[in-house]
């Protein structure tokens, strides 16, 4: 017959271990820093005098009604007739002005944590202040959630809440709201122009795949013509003067102003950072290096290039390129939850698996470019969290909650239409996209 022991534990030594436990904190959202949730003036991490942009992420918290899941953001287009001028008149040649509308939904967003207790009096929990630590691995789950669901946003037209069938499944509602919408702006280097898109997007993400599978070649891979160089920025920079919305955000102290946000992946940064060709990006650095923050040629996180701040985004996507890949499984994220299977990694949920691009496969890299407007997002009920306990304490369970979209600020010409796919106008954001040289980052 077995028996059970109880461990009499000076209280002085449990209360070092709760000052002891190690708390797996991650870094603070990547796409958080550019929302108008953050004020104007908060410092960027590392930034030195730069302040963050609120106006890259339009966020909403008012003009929501009981049983609709959605909010309208209307927006004009900019005037485009000749005007008049000296003596000639005016009247009869009012410029109509046209009126362009944006739905951004929501969803409830919600996740659930269970402290097993295996105590005689189920007390162990309480004991050692475990349970503390529900809100900071909660916080964490939701800021890694917050930059799955922005990055997704960009490249498919919403966040998973938004799009996908399973979150709306109930009573009442049996489908989700709106359908995956590929970004409008895909191009990548060495190309001239953008990828045409047909509107749906299944289709529109096979193109891009196609186009790149023809133009990234093993041997133009090999020999690097297309990573990202300071030649390729130049270019992606020239791109989004003519094709995104600038902001208007003068960097506080150093005398220069962002007109883009230019987000790159770590293996982009490693190769604009070993660009030693002549005027390349190490010859930039150099001789900027003296003149410190003020200089207009390069300062902040990575770097402030011709009027853009250049943020190297550790979860950054990639897209697998390989010919058999399911449509779903194209576009690699990392997500706060765990769809590998595996529980070794400090990013369970990262489905990344780069790969050096060859012809017909391999992986390559996601540069975004961001500007005023770039993602719409909805938010009627902030982050909460609620505790529940059940056969006298001994189930704990923790849940968090928040109601919130986030979708691409895509504009449609009809009046509180849905993506009207024909009419989409995207202002805030295009994409670029280098191969992938190096698999060991």
């Amino acid at each position: 017959m077995s028996g059970q022991s109880t461990l009499i534990i000076d209280p002085l030594r449990v209360r070092g271990w709760q000052r002891n436990m190690h708390k797996q904190l991650i870094l603070e959202s990547v796409w958080e820093q550019f929302s108008n949730r953050t004020a104007p003036t908060t410092q960027l991490p590392n930034g030195q005098a730069m302040k963050t942009p609120a106006d890259v992420v339009h966020r909403v918290s008012d003009q929501f009604r009981p049983g609709v899941q959605f909010t309208t953001i209307p927006s004009t287009d900019k005037l485009k007739q000749k005007g008049k001028g000296g003596s000639q008149s005016a009247l009869g040649t009012g410029e109509k002005v046209k009126l362009r509308y944006s739905r951004v939904y929501y969803n409830v967003q919600r996740k659930v944590v269970t402290f097993a207790d295996g105590s005689v009096d189920g007390d162990l929990v309480s004991a050692y202040n475990i349970a503390d630590q529900r809100v900071n691995l909660l916080t964490d789950y939701f800021k890694e959630l917050s930059d799955y669901n922005y990055t997704r946003a960009i490249i498919e037209g919403a966040d998973e809440y938004l799009t996908e069938d399973e979150y709306w499944t109930g009573d009442n509602i049996t489908s989700a709201p709106i359908g995956k919408i590929m970004h409008p702006k895909v191009t990548f280097a060495g190309a001239t122009s953008f990828v045409a898109h047909a509107g749906v997007y299944a289709t529109d993400i096979a193109e891009v795949k196609t186009e790149v599978n023809a133009l990234y070649l093993t041997a133009a891979v090999n020999a690097g013509t297309y990573k990202f160089t300071k030649t390729q920025l130049d270019k992606l920079i020239r791109m989004a003067a003519r094709r995104v919305m600038p902001l208007s955000w003068n960097m506080n102290g150093s005398g220069g102003k962002v007109k883009f946000i230019i987000m790159i992946s770590a293996n982009q940064s490693q190769e604009l950072s070993a660009d030693t060709s002549s005027g390349g990006w190490f010859d930039t650095m150099k001789n900027a290096g003296e003149r410190g923050i003020k200089n207009r040629a390069i300062s902040g996180i990575f770097g402030y290039y011709k009027e853009s701040l250049i943020i190297v985004n550790e979860r950054q996507p990639l897209f697998d390129t390989k010919t058999a890949t399911a449509v779903n499984d194209i576009m690699q994220y990392v997500k706060p939850w765990n769809d590998s299977g595996s529980t070794d990694d400090i990013y369970s949920g990262d489905n990344r698996v780069p790969k050096v691009k060859t012809t017909g496969d391999g992986t390559c890299e996601i540069a975004i470019v961001l500007g005023k407007g770039a993602i719409g997002a909805a938010e009627v009920k902030k982050l909460k969290f609620h505790t529940e306990e059940t056969d006298f304490k001994f189930n704990k369970e923790y849940e968090s909650r928040r109601s919130e979209g986030c979708q691409r600020l895509d504009f449609g010409t009809a009046a509180l239409s849905a993506f009207d796919d024909a009419n989409l106008t995207t202002w805030g954001s295009l994409i670029f996209l280098t191969p992938t040289s190096d698999a060991g980052i």
